[in-house]
């Protein structure tokens, strides 16, 4: 964690019979410091990332970003990644909502509701909603609904060695909000020094505050699966490792494999240039209870690039995805894909996507993917046949609240896409 001290926030049990299962948690969150950061089309535009902070009530920060993926006159729609670092530990956060175009925050007295990824400390393993509401001055309401996991536990111990990776400095020169460390030459070792894997994903400067804030998606690629990890930690300034000899935790937010479905922490320490990784995994070997099949209607898909040097593909660009859901015959439409997705490398003619996509159900609520995918080095028009299939489900709202699992996609034969996802822990619903 960030923050030390006692937390005077108190969570509360939903009720005697599954206190064990559940509990609710109130906060209040001050008025935003925004940086926004102008990439693509010059202005407003889909890709500009704007990167915020705030004080929480009791005590303890929120972090993160907001990407634009729809950019109207009245507001902009934003892919979230936030971080509620709080005394007790961190509350991992994702999903859609709507942001004045100044912008300045959330559209004032309107509920937003997203999904809670996972946690660490005090809320490891935990998913769930939170319903955030702009007040008129300025500052938010927070309201969790939390579910503690179930299934099985597992601890799991490696070591990663890494080089600096890329570093992308943002149109504001020098160690900035919205600075990026693009991780992609990562190797995973055992306990007896042998390769085992790989750490792929990006890590974004959230605050600078005191030092180098860093927010992280990171896929730890393992002989028997993936473990997508999220949440906030500390880099030295040139962005090329975490602090020396500080211990981190941050929330485990899914996996694929012998991990679907994951949730937990992982404790990282960096010191002699190797980082030792513990995770203590949650939420382990549960049988998905509901199966749900939708079809991306790629055709009509919208796709906005931006670009980072060098010119062409390369580590760092982003491609911001909207794109209509249709039912699993490919007749109605049932809803919208968005989101986005950041190259992390480019190899053999692939390249290697960090995705966190949000499906918006009419009438149900929506669902969170994370992980990397692969496409062809000339864009995310198709796929690389048997790559990366899977990716974890780490959250929900509506009918889908505090799910997880996978989506595994299939492209079609006329370009579209057919997305099964494998869910548990939301209710039990087939469509």
């Amino acid at each position: 964690m960030l923050v030390a001290g006692a937390c005077g926030a108190v969570i509360v049990a939903a009720s005697a019979a599954d206190a064990a299962r559940a509990a609710s948690l109130e906060l209040s969150s001050g008025v935003p410091t925004f940086t926004v950061v102008d990439l693509g089309a010059s202005g407003t535009s889909r890709g500009d990332v704007n990167v915020f902070e705030s004080a929480v009530t009791p005590a303890g920060q929120l972090l993160g970003t907001q990407t634009t993926i729809g950019a109207a006159r009245r507001a902009l729609t934003v892919q979230s990644a936030l971080t509620f670092d709080l005394p007790e530990g961190q509350l991992a956060v994702a999903g859609v909502s709507q942001i004045d175009p100044k912008p300045i925050g959330l559209l004032t007295g309107r509920p937003f509701v997203r999904a809670v990824v996972g946690g660490s400390g005090r809320y490891a393993g935990m998913r769930g909603t939170v319903v955030s509401t702009r007040r008129p001055d300025g500052t938010y309401s927070q309201s969790f609904s939390l579910n503690a996991p179930a299934g099985s536990t597992r601890t799991l111990q490696v070591v990663s060695t890494s080089g600096p990776g890329k570093q992308i400095d943002v149109p504001i020169p020098g160690n900035s909000p919205g600075d990026v460390t693009i991780v992609d030459d990562a190797v995973l070792r055992d306990e007896q020094d042998a390769i085992i894997g790989t750490v792929r994903g990006v890590q974004q400067v959230v605050s600078t505050n005191g030092g180098r804030v860093v927010q992280a998606q990171l896929t730890y690629a393992l002989p028997d699966g993936e473990l997508l990890v999220g949440g906030v930690s500390r880099q030295v300034i040139d962005g090329t490792g975490l602090l020396v000899g500080t211990t981190f935790v941050r929330p485990v937010l899914g996996g694929t494999g012998a991990y679907a479905g994951a949730g937990g922490t992982m404790t990282t320490t960096f010191a002699n240039g190797r980082y030792e990784q513990r995770f203590d995994l949650s939420g382990l070997g549960v049988k998905p209870t509901q199966t749900l099949r939708l079809i991306a209607d790629n055709g009509a898909a919208r796709t906005s690039h931006v670009e980072h040097d060098p010119v062409g593909v390369s580590a760092g660009d982003q491609n911001v995805y909207t794109g209509p859901l249709r039912d699993a015959r490919g007749k109605r439409r049932v809803g919208t894909a968005r989101g986005v997705q950041t190259t992390v490398a480019v190899e053999n003619g692939q390249q290697t996507v960090a995705s966190q996509l949000t499906y918006v159900l009419r009438g149900r609520g929506t669902l969170v993917v994370g992980g990397l995918s692969r496409y062809p080095v000339a864009g995310t028009t198709g796929t690389i046949r048997g790559a990366l299939p899977v990716r974890p489900v780490i959250g929900g709202t509506g009918d889908f609240a505090g799910a997880h699992g996978t989506v595994r996609t299939t492209r079609l034969r006329g370009g579209d896409y057919r997305l099964t996802f494998s869910l548990s822990g939301a209710p039990s619903r087939k469509r």
